[in-house]
């Protein structure tokens, strides 16, 4: 009922207004969080399921990266695998391998060539560890080297998808010195989107950028590349005469003033023992080098020093070791060369074979190793 005040005029009650409850919005953001989260671990569960369809893709390039690692993967376990730089890649014919010593000498050995672009020691040390695993472990590696490996150069983070073969306990070493590489070197371990991320780029413009040149070699057409699953990187040659000239001026710098690093002969030794310890044969062959490669050394006294130090790896390892540099053209052809460095299929040819004779074959069969330090003249 209506109120009188106390001069008798009537006085209503007022209204109370109070303000609109706000929504709590959190269990939207915990969903939304949720939710993204879920998306977050789906995408990497979904890129390292793929990792090695990304690694096929992006494998079909002009120089063999370190995606062509999963030749090794996708493959049967090899008996002997080739570890080393492009030279190496175009050195060893893993089938021809095969065929040889089976019709030669009745023998099953399955191989696979691993050489690398621009790889070098460290490089091969990191698969040998990393990539090459116990259960598919090789009874030998046969190790292609070349000379530019023994300059005092350890470093392997200019080589494209290195992340596939570094492990976190290398961070140290290989993570770089800024505060942005070492956060990315642990997100490489811990993220496979993030460390993938240059294999889903590569990826995508190999499959679908018709103006990338990479397209052509993975795409049907006339410049397909038939990428062997074994590795062998099949160079065809002549290579052009504007490249030799770049080549020669380049090599020319680094063999006029060579100088072979004690830490990188030490690399290779450890190299060679952690094999050992894991009861994988090793033997090495020092790759050839044409005419017009050998005479961009300072003189020939250099040159030998260069032999003299991979003799004595060998030795000091006590392992064989097959010297191929200054074989003469009656052992591999001035047509067994692509370029002033690499081999063309025809050299490819006789270097796999004299390996499979005196390397491969005494290795597998329990006979005699071929000694140390042997050369071709």
């Amino acid at each position: 009922m209506p109120v009188r005040s106390p001069e008798g005029k009537e006085r209503r009650p007022v209204a109370v207004t109070r303000p609109p409850r706000r929504r709590r919005r959190r269990p939207v953001l915990v969903l939304s969080l949720g939710l993204a989260l879920a998306l977050f671990v789906a995408a990497n569960v979904f890129v390292k399921h793929y990792e090695d369809e990304l690694m096929r893709v992006s494998a079909f390039d002009n120089q063999y990266t370190a995606a062509h690692l999963v030749d090794y993967e996708n493959g049967p376990t090899p008996d002997v695998v080739f570890l080393g730089s492009s030279r190496t890649s175009a050195a060893f014919v893993p089938s021809l391998m095969s065929s040889y010593l089976s019709a030669a000498y009745g023998m099953d050995v399955r191989g696979v060539n691993l050489g690398i672009a621009s790889g070098n020691f460290e490089s091969s040390y990191q698969i040998l560890k990393n990539v090459i695993r116990d259960s598919r472990k090789p009874k030998l590696i046969v190790y292609g080297i070349s000379e530019h490996e023994l300059l005092p150069n350890l470093e392997i983070g200019h080589l494209p998808h290195t992340e596939q073969f570094l492990s976190l306990d290398q961070f140290s070493r290989h993570s770089g010195d800024t505060l942005g590489s070492k956060a990315a070197f642990v997100l490489d371990h811990v993220l496979p989107v993030f460390r993938d991320r240059d294999l889903i780029r590569d990826w995508f413009s190999i499959r679908f950028n018709e103006s990338d040149p990479r397209h052509g070699y993975y795409a049907e057409g006339p410049t397909h590349l038939n990428r062997p699953p074994d590795g062998f990187w099949a160079l065809p040659g002549p290579a052009p005469a504007d490249l030799i000239e770049v080549q020669k001026q380049l090599w020319g710098t680094l063999l006029g003033n060579f100088a072979w690093s004690p830490e990188s002969m030490l690399r290779l030794e450890e190299l060679i023992r952690l094999a050992q310890r894991r009861d994988i044969a090793v033997a090495l062959v020092n790759l050839p080098a044409p005419p017009v490669y050998r005479n961009l050394w300072s003189s020939p006294t250099a040159l030998d020093g260069y032999r003299a130090v991979v003799a004595e790896v060998a030795r000091r390892t006590d392992v064989p070791l097959l010297d191929l540099y200054e074989a003469s053209p009656s052992v591999i052809p001035l047509e067994g060369f692509y370029d002033v460095n690499h081999l063309s299929p025809v050299g490819a040819t006789q270097v796999t074979v004299l390996a499979a004779e005196q390397l491969i074959k005494p290795a597998l069969a329990d006979d005699p190793p071929a000694e140390a330090g042997r050369g071709f003249g």
